[in-house]
């Protein structure tokens, strides 16, 4: 059987994470376990140690893990999400030699079906890169959160497709969106090698943009599956309200700090494009008297950036 190791990025809610651990554990499919810890606090680390079978802080490891078991991996600060997700990556292909990587926030929850059917879907796709679920939200009862991303170059549109609808079997089978939704991703160890790991500079938002658009570069097809499941708390991991303008400050600067530096990587030409976009939003919030959250947009548009997260 090839060996699947999933990766759990912590932050901020033992509660949560105990909750994708447990969904995890009850799935259909074996797995190896790694828990990220971005700067969790004093309470949150002592269960976290407890709840693990290998301790790994650093470059130590309490001993040689067993396949199917847990460690818990503390990075000491919160590294953001495309860090923490690249340790759990080299510990899985040094220890493990693992074959596939499922990438989960900590406030999402699985199906006990769902990885089964990501990596028979997975096996089944020769050209597949990165693999996607459809991710509903966990408070509404069959309301979707995502199955997948939208996205126009020309325009700098981007949406969460199926978002805030009713699952009435609209989107089913295999999908193929422009980026597949980053709280549920599952790749291969081959692909990971071709294409490089998570790039760290986005700390958190469109990093799995970024790794999509470099895995499309490669000839790769990124897909989503329908028939996986996994029920998402949006929102949870990062502390962002649902109304973006209640986000917190550092919130809002990495999305739209990130979609400028997206733009700068993949498409410089069309650079101005995102700053017209992000110019229109500057102006709706005036329009809405949303000050902050326009003044905010302004120091982005200028050059402001979040270059580390909070502690906790």
């Amino acid at each position: 059987m090839p060996e699947i190791t999933v990766v759990i990025i912590h932050y901020g809610d033992y509660a949560l994470t105990s909750a994708c651990l447990n969904s995890v554990l009850r799935s259909h499919e074996a797995v190896s376990i790694i828990i990220c810890d971005n700067a969790s606090n004093v309470a949150d680390q002592q269960l976290l140690h407890d709840h693990a079978n290998y301790y790994f802080y650093g470059t130590s490891l309490t001993e040689k893990p067993l396949k199917g078991q847990i460690i818990w991996h503390r990075l000491g600060f919160n590294a953001g999400y495309a860090a923490a997700a690249n340790a759990g990556i080299r510990i899985a292909k040094t220890i493990y030699q693992s074959d596939y990587i499922l990438i989960l926030n900590n406030d999402c929850t699985v199906h006990p079906a769902c990885i089964k059917t990501l990596r028979h879907t997975y096996e089944s796709l020769p050209d597949c890169g990165l693999l996607g679920a459809k991710v509903l939200f966990s408070s509404a009862d069959g309301l979707i959160n995502s199955v997948g991303g939208s996205f126009n170059k020309w325009t700098c549109w981007q949406k969460n497709i199926g978002a805030r609808e009713v699952d009435a079997g609209q989107y089913s089978g295999l999908l193929k969106p422009d980026y597949v939704y980053g709280a549920c991703m599952f790749i291969s160890m081959k692909c990971i090698d071709t294409i490089g790991l998570m790039d760290e500079r986005f700390l958190l938002y469109q990093e799995e943009h970024d790794w999509c658009i470099r895995a499309l570069g490669k000839g790769y097809t990124n897909y989503t599956t329908c028939d996986a499941l996994v029920f998402h708390q949006q929102g949870a991991s990062s502390g962002k309200k649902i109304k973006q303008q209640q986000a917190p400050d550092y919130i809002l600067a990495l999305q739209y700090g990130n979609l400028i530096r997206l733009y700068l990587k993949h498409f410089p030409l069309l650079t101005p494009v995102a700053f017209i976009r992000l110019f229109m939003i500057m102006a709706k919030r005036i329009v809405h008297r949303q000050y902050r959250h326009a003044f905010l947009l302004m120091k982005v548009i200028f050059g402001y950036r979040i270059h580390e997260l909070p502690a906790s």
